[in-house]
């Protein structure tokens, strides 16, 4: 078997429609000297091709994306979180990977890509809950 990817811990919280009518993002680590960092500067790199979302500066942000948790070293995985200027958690997601396929190439963007999937998918999984499509 050559899984790459295991998704893991996808949590949409609700069905909130601004997760999925949110058109600007910022990326930001939430431990900036950690492997949050290089992870979430592949996932800012990526967001608006990934998840029509663009990377604008925190200030034009509607929403902001956390990475954190990051790890890239034995076992790396990353979490992440959507919410709001308030703080209102609109989504939880991450990435585990696991598979020998996987030896050899740049974990970093490997984990954003998973990130920005799952993000993609509960972006749609909101606008479909909500009819708004």
């Amino acid at each position: 078997m050559t899984t790459t990817a295991l998704l893991v811990g996808v949590l949409l919280l609700g069905t909130d429609q601004r997760l999925a009518t949110a058109t600007r993002a910022v990326v930001k680590p939430a431990d900036a000297l950690a492997d949050d960092q290089p992870v979430a500067a592949c996932v800012a790199a990526r967001l608006t091709a990934a998840t029509a979302l663009e990377n604008v500066a925190e200030t034009d942000a509607e929403v902001t994306v956390t990475i954190y948790d990051a790890s890239l070293g034995k076992h790396p995985k990353a979490k992440a979180t959507v919410s709001l200027p308030d703080g209102t958690v609109l989504w939880q997601g991450g990435s585990k990977t696991r598979g020998f396929n996987l030896i050899n190439r740049d974990m970093t963007c490997v984990l954003a890509d998973d990130i920005l999937s799952n993000l993609r998918n509960a972006r749609r999984k909101a606008r479909d809950a909500n009819g708004s499509r």
